[in-house]
C-alpha cells in the first residue's frame, strides 16, 4: 500500500481478509489508530507485515495490533517521524503471537508510549528480540511485556528507562529459556508492584539488580527460579520472596547462609549491592606449622567454590626449606593442588633445616684411612665445613694428636689432608654454593696412621665447624 493510510481498513479488503497473507506498506502516511487491526480473527492466514518509510507520527495507538495472530514475520524499520510522535499504548500489541519467529521494531518510536504491558505476551517461538532503539522513558506501566517469551534465550534491556514505571507485575513470567537477566540500569524507585516477576523462569542462572528498590507488592517475585545460582541485589532490595529456600553464600565476604531467612538477615544490614552464589564454599586452612606467610600470618584460609582449583602459597620459615603441603602433621601424605576442591580440609607445611652436614661418629684407622664428610645445601647461602681449631687439639700444619688410653702422656701425630689444604690449612673441606634447586655434595679427608709409635690404643677427637652465610 502506498498514500494515506487510515485506521479504519478499506471495505475493497472485506472479501480477502481471510485469503491476505502478506501485507506492505511502503511510503504511505499512517494515521489515527491501528487498534487491533492485524488481528488474528481478521486476517485468519496473515504470515507477515512489513512498514517501511511511512509517516508514523499519526499513529496514536497499536493496541492489540497483532493480538491473538498467526504471523510469522512483522518488520517496522526505517520509518519516518516528521513531527512528534502521537503513539501512545502499544499493550498486547503481539501478544498470542505463537507463530511469530522473526521481529523488526527497528523503524518504531516509542517516546511517548505509556503502556507496554503484555506487548510479547505468549509470543512462544520468538528467539530473539533486539529493543536497543525502544525509548522507555514515558513508560509507565510494564505489567507482563515479556511473559510466556518462552523461547526468548537473549533479553538485552540495558536501554531501559524505567523511572517513571509504576507496574513491573509479571513481566518477565515464564521466560522459561532466558539463562541471564541484567537488570543492573532498573530504576524502579517509582514501582509498587514486583509480584511474579520472576517467576517461573527455571532456565535463568544469573540475575543483576544493582539498583532495586523494595515495593509495596512482591508476591512470588524469585518463584520457580530453580536454576538461578547468582543474584547480585541492591541492599535496597530487602525482601526475595520465594527465592529458592537453601544454601547461599556472600561472594565477596565468603559468608555463608544455609537458608533463606539467613541470607535476608544479612542482606538486610548491607550498605552497598551484594552478589550472592547459591550452594556452599569450600575452605581451605593452611598452617604454615611455626613459619610465617607473607601478612606475618601462621595460617591462611582460602575459600573456593567445588570444582576450582586452590591456589599453592608458599610461607617461609627462617633457617629452613619448605619442602611442601601435607594433609597430616606428620607430613606423610602429601597434598596435591593439581586436584579441583571437593572438601574442606586443613593443610600443614613441611620444614626441612636449610642445611644437612653428615658426617661419621667415629671411625677406625685400623680400617679405613678416610673420613666422608657429605653436605645438602636447601637454602640461599654458603654451606662450609671445615676444622673447628679452637675445639681440638691439632697442629697448624693440620697433624692431629693421638694419645694412648692407658697413658695419656703417651701421644703421636696423624696427619690430616683434604683438597686445598696443603697450600692453605685452614681452607674449608667441604664447601656447597646455593643453586636453583637443592645441591648435594661430597669431600675426604685423608688421615695417615702415625709411624713408630709405642704399641697400644689410641684415640683422638676430631671438632668440625659448620658455617652457613
Amino acid at each position: 500500500m502506498f498514500g494515506n493510510v487510515p485506521s479504519s481498513r478499506p471495505t475493497a479488503w472485506n472479501s480477502y481478509l481471510k485469503s491476505i497473507k502478506h501485507i506492505e506498506i511502503e511510503e504511505a502516511t499512517l494515521t489515527g489508530s491501528f487498534e487491533a487491526y492485524f488481528r488474528g480473527t481478521v486476517f485468519t492466514v496473515l504470515e507477515s507485515v512489513r512498514i517501511e518509510q511511512c509517516n508514523l507520527s499519526g499513529v496514536t495507538s497499536f493496541d492489540m495490533a497483532f493480538y491473538n495472530s498467526g504471523i510469522e514475520k512483522v518488520i517496522i524499520r526505517d520509518n519516518d517521524y516528521p513531527t512528534a510522535p502521537s503513539l501512545l499504548a502499544t499493550t498486547y500489541m503481539f501478544s498470542l503471537c505463537r507463530n511469530l519467529s522473526e521481529l523488526d521494531l527497528s523503524g518504531l518510536d516509542t517516546s511517548a508510549v505509556t503502556n507496554i504491558y503484555g506487548m510479547f505476551q505468549n509470543c512462544i517461538r520468538l528467539e530473539e528480540l533486539d529493543l536497543s532503539n525502544f525509548d522507555t522513558s514515558s513508560v509507565t506501566n510494564m505489567y507482563s511485556t515479556f511473559s510466556g517469551c518462552r523461547s526468548l534465550e537473549k533479553l538485552d534491556v540495558s536501554n531501559f528507562d524505567t523511572s517513571s514505571v509504576t507496574t513491573m507485575w509479571a513481566m518477565f513470567f515464564e521466560c522459561s529459556s532466558l539463562e541471564e537477566l541484567d537488570l543492573s540500569n532498573f530504576d524502579t524507585s517509582s514501582v509498587t508492584t514486583m509480584s511474579y516477576m520472576f517467576q517461573l523462569c527455571p532456565a535463568l542462572k544469573s540475575l543483576y539488580l544493582d539498583n532495586f528498590t523494595d515495593a509495596a507488592i512482591m508476591t512470588g517475585m524469585f518463584g520457580g527460579t530453580t536454576s538461578l545460582t547468582y543474584l547480585f541485589v541492591s541492599h535496597n532490595l530487602s525482601t526475595f520472596n520465594n527465592l529458592e529456600n537453601t544454601s547461599w553464600y556472600d561472594e565477596k565476604n565468603w559468608v555463608q547462609f544455609s537458608n533463606l531467612s539467613q541470607l535476608q538477615t544479612y542482606h538486610r544490614q548491607q550498605s552497598e549491592p551484594t552478589g550472592y552464589r547459591k550452594g556452599a564454599f569450600l575452605s581451605l586452612t593452611m598452617d604454615a606449622m611455626g613459619g610465617q606467610f607473607e601478612d606475618a600470618e601462621e595460617q591462611k584460609v582460602q575459600n573456593k567454590v567445588s570444582g576450582e582449583y586452590w591456589d599453592e602459597i608458599v610461607p617461609v620459615k627462617e633457617g629452613h626449606y619448605f619442602d611442601g603441603w601435607y594433609l597430616n602433621q606428620d607430613c606423610t601424605n602429601k597434598f596435591d593442588f593439581s586436584l579441583p576442591a571437593d572438601a574442606s580440609i586443613t593443610i600443614y607445611a613441611k620444614w626441612i633445616e636449610n642445611y644437612t652436614v653428615i658426617i661419621p661418629a667415629s671411625i677406625s684407622l685400623n680400617e679405613t684411612s678416610e673420613l666422608k664428610v657429605e653436605g645438602i645445601n636447601r637454602g640461599d647461602k654458603n654451606l662450609s665445613v671445615g676444622l673447628n681449631r679452637t675445639a681440638m687439639s691439632v697442629s697448624e700444619s693440620n697433624k692431629l694428636t693421638l694419645a694412648n688410653t692407658a697413658d695419656t702422656t703417651v701421644q703421636c701425630l696423624a696427619p690430616l689432608s683434604w683438597d686445598g689444604s696443603e697450600t692453605n690449612p685452614e681452607k674449608a673441606i667441604l664447601t656447597l654454593a646455593p643453586g636453583s634447586e637443592i645441591t648435594e655434595g661430597d669431600a675426604v679427608m685423608a688421615i695417615e696412621a702415625p709411624e713408630n709409635i709405642q704399641a697400644g690404643k689410641y684415640t683422638g677427637n676430631l671438632v668440625f665447624s659448620i658455617k652457613y652465610e
